[in-house]
């Protein structure tokens, strides 16, 4: 979903700039992306596939924040979520261990779990 200025100046709080709100749109398309590729599964072999994968990927994660997958990719996916994807490094055990079904990223627990789970996958290889 994209939001003009227009729309968020009725949004406007004190302490709050337009950052905050591109800051929140980049964490959310980090975090879609390492759900997302934690379920496409293991890096494929090829570098064909794993380029379909990602591509994939990230146009999913443009979809669901409305925006192009070039614009997504440059600005909402830290670009190390892919790099540890292509070395088979994904956040797939934390999905594992959740409840059965679908991860519910809107239960406050859920989404603990993953952002941790996302946050450990960012920093290893630092």
């Amino acid at each position: 979903m994209r939001f003009s200025s227009a729309q968020l100046t009725p949004l406007r709080l004190p302490g709050f700039r337009s950052l905050f709100f591109a800051t929140l749109a980049s964490s959310a398309g980090t975090l879609l992306a390492a759900v997302a590729l934690a379920v496409a599964g293991t890096a494929p072999r090829t570098a064909t596939a794993r380029k379909r994968a990602i591509t994939r990927t990230v146009s999913e994660v443009a979809h669901h924040l409305g925006n192009t997958p070039a614009v997504c990719r440059a600005s909402y996916v830290d670009p190390r979520v892919i790099d540890r994807y292509q070395s088979g490094a994904t956040i797939a055990d934390t999905l594992a261990s959740l409840p059965a079904g679908d991860p519910d990223l809107s239960d406050a627990g859920v989404r603990r779990r993953v952002e941790a789970a996302v946050l450990e996958l960012l920093g290893d290889g630092d």
